[in-house]
């Protein structure tokens, strides 16, 4: 599979493409969960500014993710299926409890404040 990454942004965002999982986090953890999936090579989102609307909270590792600072462009990669399915599995295994019941890790991308 053949993924072309491309985006538009203003000199404040970067963009991104991740595999991950939407996350259900207790009121009481909210301030602080941050900070726990500070990890190399993933995303935590949260908000719009993060590109995340109707609340969503989402751990992602990371497949692009380009600042606008860089240019706005980014080269073409090639990821296989089995490949983005074993990144499924390691963002499930790394959000741990906090997986929201009943979701699946899917791809997301978007715009994000920097």
């Amino acid at each position: 599979m053949k993924i072309r990454k491309g985006f538009v942004s203003n000199s404040s965002s970067s963009s991104f493409v991740v595999v991950g999982i939407e996350l259900n986090i207790p009121d009481e953890e909210k301030d602080n969960i941050r900070e726990k999936f500070y990890i190399d090579d993933y995303l935590f989102l949260s908000g719009e500014d993060d590109g995340m609307k109707n609340d969503k909270i989402i751990l992602g590792k990371i497949i692009a993710d380009i600042s606008s600072e860089d240019g706005g462009g980014m080269e073409s990669i090639e990821i296989s299926a089995i490949d983005l399915e074993k990144m499924g599995k390691e963002v499930i295994k790394k959000a741990g409890k906090y997986v929201a019941k009943g979701k699946k890790a899917k791809i997301y991308c978007g715009t994000r404040a920097t």
